[in-house]
């Protein structure tokens, strides 16, 4: 740019000697025509020469983005320089065409002309050229600033709205806690109103003031309570306060037997047994023994047993003893033991082969829960022992024998009685130990 201005000031420096030698002497500027115009072609190659290097220096300002504000000045004076030489030039041409007429020189090349820079107010000049302004890139400062003020913004309105959900939330499960626990009062308060009136039902009933117990339990079985509909029925069926009235008690027994109630199942199943009525009695226990009733399933057993309202059938009277002895059914545990301490010998098609032992781990089951029947037998196993050397190590202890017969005495077998009478007639003195007369439950 040195340069440039260097050159300028020198074009000016020629063209003014040139004008100062043209003004001394008219006759001597046209005896030195031809020097002048020469003259003047070698100013206009230079100020071609200039104008080409303007443009390139204007190309150079619109590409840069960085341009300074002396280049701009710069521009803008050099601009000045050569509309200053283009006026020297036309003064120039008007002399020569004054000196001499015959002869004019050549008109100079046609040359583009910037406009001069207007100076504004503010401290960037537009160029010629119109530069697009560039939005300058924000500062990693305000980035990282404006970044950590959105980030912040939106963790505040996430914490803002999980706020509300959390409090929408604990407003839901608060409501819903309080609907149950007002529920659970209401149903306490309820539980207590009928606990109340199965007290009142039973004890008006079992001391036979049947007028307040009728008016009791009927209340209860207006709140479809079973316990209530059992004694309305028990006290129709016996016209206790009542009219005795055996379809109206039938009918109430049906319909909650029928809804589940298992004391109304057995009821009706044991009514049916004591009429020797085995198939109704059947088809009760069967009902409570697919509602799981052990009592039920125990039955169900003595009747394939016993063979009463169906053919005999030891494997399957087995079957249903076992299923509720493994339920500590204490009485099926007894005759579970049984199968096992008799043997399939006896127990046509039963699968259960004669094992003393087997049969002692069952009637001590049933025994622990005071089973008379299966102490008894405890007791006969140990007076009789193996009985032949199948069942080798099952030893004869009838001291022991009579211990358990004892024990089922004071829980009220009477079979135990006679048995411990010959077990004791052995121990002090008898040789025979009367086996024949022992009693098997």
């Amino acid at each position: 740019m040195k340069i440039i201005r260097k050159s300028l000031l020198n074009l000016i420096y020629i063209l003014f000697i040139l004008i100062l030698t043209l003004s001394c002497s008219n006759d001597e500027l046209i005896e030195n025509d031809q020097n002048s115009i020469n003259g003047l072609n070698n100013a206009q190659s230079k100020i071609n020469d200039l104008t080409q290097k303007i443009e390139a220096l204007q190309n150079q300002i619109s590409t840069n983005l960085k341009r300074t504000k002396d280049l701009e000045s710069l521009l803008s004076q050099s601009n000045q320089d050569l509309k200053s030489a283009e006026n020297i030039i036309i003064k120039l041409s008007q002399n020569n065409t004054e000196a001499n007429n015959d002869s004019v020189p050549p008109m100079p090349p046609a040359i583009k002309f910037n406009p001069v820079i207007k100076k504004t107010d503010s401290l960037e000049t537009a160029p010629t050229t119109k530069i697009e302004k560039i939005t300058p890139a924000p500062k990693i400062s305000d980035v990282i600033t404006k970044t950590k003020a959105d980030a912040e913004a939106k963790a505040k309105a996430d914490a803002e709205a999980k706020a509300k959900a959390d409090a929408e939330a604990k407003a839901k499960a608060d409501a819903e806690a309080k609907a149950k626990a007002d529920a659970e009062a209401e149903a306490k308060i309820e539980l207590e109103k009928t606990n109340i009136l199965i007290e009142d039902c039973k004890n008006n009933y079992d001391s036979a003031n049947y007028t307040d117990a009728l008016s009791k339990c009927i209340e209860l079985a207006n709140k479809n309570n079973n316990y209530g509909n059992r004694i309305v029925a028990l006290m129709y069926l016996n016209g206790y306060g009542v009219n005795k009235n055996i379809s109206k008690a039938n009918e109430i027994l049906f319909n909650i037997a029928n809804s589940g109630d298992i004391w109304s199942i057995k009821y009706l199943a044991e009514r049916a047994d004591n009429s020797n009525d085995y198939v109704n009695a059947i088809k009760w226990y069967e009902m409570g023994y697919n509602l799981d009733d052990l009592d039920s399933t125990f039955n169900l057993g003595m009747y394939y047993y016993k063979g009463l309202g169906v053919n005999q059938d030891f494997k399957e009277s087995f079957s249903y003893f076992k299923k509720a002895a493994d339920k500590e059914h204490s009485d099926s545990q007894f005759y579970v033991g049984k199968f096992y301490h008799i043997g399939n010998g006896a127990y046509l098609g039963s699968p259960a082969s004669k094992n003393f032992f087997e049969a002692l781990k069952w009637y001590k089951l049933a025994a622990k829960q005071d089973n008379h029947k299966a102490q008894n037998h405890i007791g006969l196993l140990y007076y009789v022992g193996d009985g032949d050397t199948t069942y080798k190590g099952f030893k004869v202890d009838a001291k022991k024998s009579l211990e358990w017969f004892k024990l089922a005495i004071n829980n009220g077998s009477k079979s135990a009685t006679t048995n411990a009478e010959i077990a004791q007639s052995h121990l002090y003195g008898r040789d025979d130990k009367r086996t024949a007369e022992l009693i098997l439950d």
